[in-house]
């Protein structure tokens, strides 16, 4: 396992973490567990924590910096925000893939490069900066390596709209017909569920997901439906 320099990424964090086992946690993932005893819960909690101050927190500075926005293109703008895409760039910038924590499978699979894991390994160090610094030291931490980067790119789209807005638009013009999401599975303990979700148009599966909310599967899997059908010129 390679070494991780965790002094350094508090520095570009701009974070010195009171709990240090709180910054290793949030990149710690499931596959290690049955590979080293050293670990024995993944990053799975935090993400969830993680998540949803992320939506509180860019939810927030939508409100107190756009008041021109109405309820719906606030949402799609957070929606963007929070996308798998903004968080796995986030990631990207501060070199989050070389301190996450994976079996020899997933390395060698490309985990430390895996746009989910990069965006799961970021919501999960929200959380532990949440838990370790309070709510005033994530937000400082949100808008500066997640709003700031990330927002102009956004509002320079002529739409911003959620990829489940945007695919709901592309098949009514393309299909006449609304995507159906369905849930194909969930499995894992109560506490650390994970649901698949497939997109169906026409009755025709189109893309599949799994996330740890049925809200998160569904964005990934309309990300992936929207790709395959604009790509698709027939």
């Amino acid at each position: 396992m390679m070494s991780m320099d965790w002094k350094n990424l508090q520095r570009k964090i701009r974070i010195k973490f009171a709990d240090k086992s709180l910054l290793i946690s949030a990149f710690v993932h499931r596959s290690i567990l049955n590979e080293s005893r050293r670990y024995t819960q993944s990053n799975e909690r935090l993400e969830f924590l993680g998540d949803s101050v992320l939506h509180f927190i860019i939810a927030e500075y939508l409100y107190r910096n756009f008041p021109e926005l109405d309820e719906g293109k606030a949402t799609d703008i957070r929606s963007a925000l929070v996308s798998g895409e903004a968080l796995a760039n986030a990631a990207r910038r501060l070199g989050i893939g070389n301190f996450l924590i994976l079996s020899r499978g997933e390395e060698k699979a490309g985990g430390r490069d895996n746009s989910t894991l990069l965006a799961d390994a970021v919501e999960a160090l929200i959380g532990a900066v949440y838990l370790d610094q309070g709510i005033d030291k994530t937000r400082e931490f949100v808008i500066e390596f997640v709003i700031k980067p990330f927002l102009p790119q956004v509002l320079s789209r002529k739409s911003f709209a959620s990829p489940k807005s945007e695919l709901q638009k592309l098949t009514q013009k393309k299909f006449r017909v609304l995507p159906e999401y369905r849930l194909l599975s969930e499995s894992g303990p109560d506490h650390s569920k994970e649901y698949r979700i497939g997109v169906f148009v026409d009755g025709r599966k189109i893309s599949e997901a799994a996330g740890k909310s049925k809200r998160k599967a569904e964005t990934k899997a309309a990300e992936t439906a929207l790709y395959k059908l604009q790509s698709d010129k027939s």
